[in-house]
């Protein structure tokens, strides 16, 4: 009796350690790890020299305050705003906007998880059938 309940036990891990890997791919953090901030708010920041750097990557810009604190902020960037980051004496880094995955990609990771709980159901009844016979 204890081997069939290590079993399930062991399968239960796997599908809660699936199910938690493919949460984790699904809804990733923002590439600034820190506080929103908004625009405005940002602004602010860098008129008063209080921002150290800023990364722009498509419309969201990671940056850090000058007493180490990181944030994020989401705007249309422009030439202006690239200038007056500039004039302050905020250090620039400009990415390439990361591009979404193709609908096929998404459709795919958001349906794996569902398969693979009824792949876990499957072989645990095939498992329990196999066991009765014996």
């Amino acid at each position: 009796m204890g081997g069939k309940w290590r079993k399930f036990a062991f399968w239960a891990v796997v599908v809660v350690f699936v199910l938690w890997v493919f949460t984790l791919f699904e809804n990733p953090r923002p590439i600034g790890v820190g506080q929103e901030i908004s625009f405005s708010q940002m602004l602010k920041e860098v008129d008063q020299g209080q921002v150290r750097e800023v990364t722009v990557q498509g419309q969201q810009i990671n940056g850090t305050f000058t007493n180490g604190r990181r944030f994020y902020a989401y705007a249309l960037v422009n030439a202006a705003l690239l200038q007056q980051l500039h004039d302050k004496g905020v250090l620039v880094t400009v990415r390439p906007a990361e591009e979404n995955p193709p609908w096929y990609v998404s459709l795919l990771v958001s349906c794996l998880p569902f398969f693979a709980l009824i792949a876990a159901w499957i072989f645990l009844s095939r498992q329990m059938m196999r066991q009765r016979k014996e």
